[in-house]
């Protein structure tokens, strides 16, 4: 049993489904680490040290197992009904599989993400790391998700 994923990564897909205990466990590590150290320190927030810590366990713990279950059952949202006949996800073209409609509502979120930025940097309402981290999560899930839209348009 490997116990450190591929770097592909449509083999790290596999690998997970293969694993999902450990690829649950390695999930709900990086959503503690986010919950209870980077997501504070973007956020700007002045809450006990434990109690981020605590938020950071229980959240890891819940996607974690959440996780584990989706592999387990082979939920797989928002992909198409026959994925396996598009292109394997690269670091390119990550969106290859997944439908339309999800598509839609990642540029979306994006658009959101870069708009309610770019809004607290004219109201100064936010710290500048915060912006910046808005802005660029925004732009870079739009923009894939657009181009990826633009090719299925284009072969269409």
């Amino acid at each position: 049993m490997k116990w450190v994923p591929p770097r592909s990564l449509v083999a790290r897909l596999e690998w997970a489904k293969a694993h999902p205990w450990i690829a649950g466990f390695y999930f709900g590590l990086f959503m503690f680490i986010f919950g209870a150290f980077l997501l504070p320190a973007l956020a700007g927030t002045s809450a006990d040290v434990r109690f981020e810590v605590l938020v950071g366990a229980a959240g890891g713990a819940a996607s974690g197992m959440f996780t584990v279950l989706a592999l387990k059952r082979g939920w797989e949202w928002g992909r198409r009904p026959d994925a396996e006949n598009y292109p394997a996800p690269t670091a390119r073209r990550m969106w290859a599989r997944y439908s339309d409609r999800l598509l839609l509502w990642m540029m979306l979120l994006g658009v959101a993400f870069t708009v309610s930025a770019v809004f607290g940097l004219i109201t100064r309402s936010d710290n500048s790391w915060r912006v910046a981290y808005g802005i660029a999560v925004g732009v870079w899930l739009s923009s894939t998700t657009w181009r990826e839209h633009q090719r299925r348009r284009s072969t269409a």
